[in-house]
């Protein structure tokens, strides 16, 4: 972490300098003839260095406040009958245990981080805030949107108009879910309790809820994910080779993809367990990987990237789709044909009602974010609660004075990007459509031939070459809607 921190500071204050910042912007204001590439090489430059924007102090205090927290996050054990469980312990917990006393233990056990990281995340909010007003925007999260090409106003809008139209059939949903879990547990749907529901934070279905899964007892997740992909003709083995895949002592408990040199060094960090859950988890971070690996050499280093967040968010959960086809099923995870296709069947409403429970968890986040920069010493607590009563439909536990906010990591290392979840599950269901309608009538979309070149060259290579609208547009065939998403949700 030491040497993380170094490294970081030393980044950001190549990127800190407002003359850089001022000279690009001349550039592409001025009466200087620009070419297509040239112009959005600029434009790549603008919004990295706008978000970058500050003086050499500030850069190190903003670093070491955001080290100390992922430090925090990755280091910390939540406690349950005395014994130290990680993340994988705690929600396997959730997912199975029916003692609610254990059960509430278990949940105060994952949201006890946030007392740890708190007071350090409001400073870290403020700073940030200072920062973005300096480089001229209202606040951080204003800052972060425009930066991403997004459009603040747009994007709560979008926000507001599918709070609307799911607000009626996630009730609906909701009420068959509380009486699952009710039932499950022996009690009356009207007494349930957070810690009831088998995520934490209850962005994912509760088990209880889920249609009759047989999955098989015990798989081998990274075997079955590379043999899966290399089936269509991807490479993961590379990927996976060098990757740091299992848990260990004082591991980060999460799974995420990292780029480390623009260069082709691409690896996953995960903690695998033998699970179909995990194979999943796999498959989503293999597409970000493999997305990453398609991007051209021949561009400049600012364009080697992804077109946007959301666009590698849609292709990761592309793949991870790949777990509700029977085929795949039946090839990589060894079942027969009858008992993969009712799984896929299973699979495919899940995610249907996974896709509006996360929507709504969506809402709680994108708006937490965006009032909690417009007042990081508000009661941030009291605004959390607000939010998932409104949202989610869970009441918040009497007398709760913790601040249970601050137990969600992407606040504190990953702010601000919530909405890019949901816009990648919009193009996610846009791309699979397109790719669908390729294959052919009652054909699956990863059957269309040549799945990785036609990816490659409809997305992947040409990277941040282009405005994301044009590479949503190019890899889909029409500019990012809704509709394919609430196709796939109601």
């Amino acid at each position: 972490y030491r040497e993380y921190e170094d490294r970081m500071v030393t980044y950001r204050e190549a990127l800190s300098d407002a003359s850089r910042l001022a000279a690009v912007r001349d550039l592409l204001g001025g009466g200087v003839p620009l070419t297509r590439t040239l112009r959005r090489r600029l434009q790549v430059w603008e919004m990295l260095l706008a978000a970058h924007r500050a003086d050499p102090t500030d850069v190190r205090d903003r670093v070491a406040l955001e080290t100390r927290i992922e430090q925090a996050f990755a280091a910390h054990r939540g406690t349950v009958g005395g014994v130290e469980r990680t993340s994988n312990d705690l929600a396997a917990l959730l997912r199975g245990e029916k003692d609610r006393a254990l059960r509430q233990e278990a949940w105060e056990a994952q949201k006890s981080v946030g007392d740890a990281v708190a007071a350090p995340m409001q400073q870290l909010m403020k700073l940030r805030n200072r920062l973005a007003r300096d480089a001229g925007y209202r606040d951080f999260w204003d800052m972060q949107i425009r930066v991403s090409e997004l459009d603040p106003a747009a994007l709560m809008s979008l926000f507001d108009d599918l709070a609307r139209v799911t607000d009626a059939p996630f009730a609906a949903a909701k009420l068959r879910m509380d009486a699952a879990v009710a039932a499950d547990l022996g009690i009356d749907p009207g007494d349930l309790a957070p810690w009831d529901y088998s995520d934490p934070f209850f962005q994912e279905v509760p088990v209880q809820a889920l249609p009759p899964m047989e999955t098989p007892a015990a798989t081998d997740p990274v075997a079955g994910a590379e043999a899966g992909l290399s089936a269509l003709g991807f490479t993961p083995g590379p990927v996976l080779a060098r990757s740091s895949l299992f848990e260990a002592p004082g591991k980060n408990p999460h799974a995420f993809t990292s780029d480390l040199d623009r260069a082709g060094d691409v690896r996953i960090l995960a903690n695998v367990r033998p699970t179909l859950q995990w194979h999943v988890t796999l498959l989503h971070e293999l597409g970000h990987a493999t997305g990453t690996l398609g991007i051209s050499q021949g561009l400049p280093w600012e364009l080697r990237r992804e077109a946007h967040s959301l666009t590698t968010e849609g292709v990761a959960l592309l793949f991870e789709s790949l777990a509700d086809a029977p085929e795949y099923l039946e090839h990589h995870l060894g079942l027969s044909r009858a008992a993969a296709a009712d799984l896929a069947a299973a699979r495919r409403e899940a995610r249907r009602l996974g896709l509006l429970v996360f929507s709504r968890w969506c809402q709680v986040m994108v708006r937490f974010e965006a009032a909690a920069y417009r007042n990081p010493d508000g009661d941030l607590g009291g605004l959390w609660w607000d939010l998932v009563e409104r949202y989610q439909g869970i009441r918040r536990p009497a007398d709760r004075r913790h601040p249970d906010w601050a137990s969600k990591i992407h606040i504190a290392v990953a702010p601000v990007y919530y909405q890019n979840y949901l816009l990648g599950q919009a193009f996610a269901a846009q791309l699979r459509a397109a790719l669908a309608a390729a294959a052919g009538p009652d054909r699956p979309w990863h059957s269309v031939p040549d799945l990785p070149g036609r990816l490659t060259a409809g997305l992947f290579r040409d990277g941040a070459r282009r405005p994301w609208p044009l590479a949503v547009e190019r890899a889909t065939g029409s500019p990012l809607g809704v509709q394919a998403l609430l196709t796939d949700m109601l």
